[in-house]
């Protein structure tokens, strides 16, 4: 006993790019070898001919046939025909199993599938506008504070160049007290220069602290330019969900 069925299904966006599938189902008459066989085609219009894409086993024929059409054997029996002896086939199904079948009939868990990946991708979009939101957020408090860096860059600027022409007077002032009734007043002066030196360092180190913050301020002005292009792309992204 053979039993065929015949699909259409479209295979892309255009309605009307369609592929003709053909199932065929073999069942044996004599109950002491009972046998059955399951065949999954699809049409080669170029050759007109049919492909076979059965696999070695029925089941994985069967899961091929699920994977390809969206639709098994107990959902296209209760939709397509009533088989002989079968009429009431539907009508002794429990109602969860008559809601699957209709589900399946109509596509609504494909939908439910596709509204949940659009769900998800709407969550991963927010996700990421609230973390460049963030960013942004910081950037602009730091670059709030680029005119005060600056100034700060300004000023021990010049308090370096004073520190550093007082010490350059100070060792010209001490190579020349070379009298020994001045050594006491040498010493002094080597203190003085001592803490002048100190003075000098700790201007040049916070200098440096200044200048790292302002130029961390130009990098972080460069990464809003770029995270603002992000978030207007996942805005527009956001707003098509």
């Amino acid at each position: 006993l053979y039993l065929s069925c015949l699909f259409l299904t479209s295979t892309s966006k255009s309605a009307r790019s369609l592929s003709i599938f053909l199932s065929v189902r073999t069942f044996s008459l004599v109950k002491k070898n009972s046998r059955s066989g399951l065949e999954f085609q699809v049409f080669n219009q170029e050759d007109n001919d049919y492909i076979s894409l059965t696999c070695p086993s029925i089941r994985k024929t069967q899961k091929k046939i699920i994977k390809t059409l969206r639709i098994d054997y107990q959902t296209f029996i209760n939709s397509a025909f009533i088989l002989q002896g079968r009429i009431d086939e539907f009508s002794r199904k429990s109602a969860r199993e008559r809601k699957e079948i209709l589900s399946e009939i109509l596509g609504l868990s494909r939908y439910d599938e596709l509204a949940n990946l659009a769900k998800s991708h709407l969550r991963e979009i927010n996700n990421i506008i609230m973390t460049k939101e963030s960013r942004l957020e910081y950037i602009y408090q730091e670059m709030a504070n680029l005119d005060f860096y600056k100034e700060k860059i300004k000023e021990l600027s010049e308090s370096y160049k004073d520190i550093s022409q007082k010490i350059k007077i100070e060792k010209i002032r001490i190579e020349l007290k070379e009298l020994p009734s001045l050594k006491e007043k040498l010493v002094q002066e080597e203190q003085v220069l001592n803490s002048d030196q100190t003075l000098k360092d700790k201007i040049l180190e916070e200098r440096g602290g200044y200048q790292s913050k302002f130029d961390q301020c130009l990098k972080l002005g460069k990464e809003k330019k770029e995270i603002g292009k992000e978030l207007e792309k996942s805005k527009k992204e956001q707003n098509i969900y």
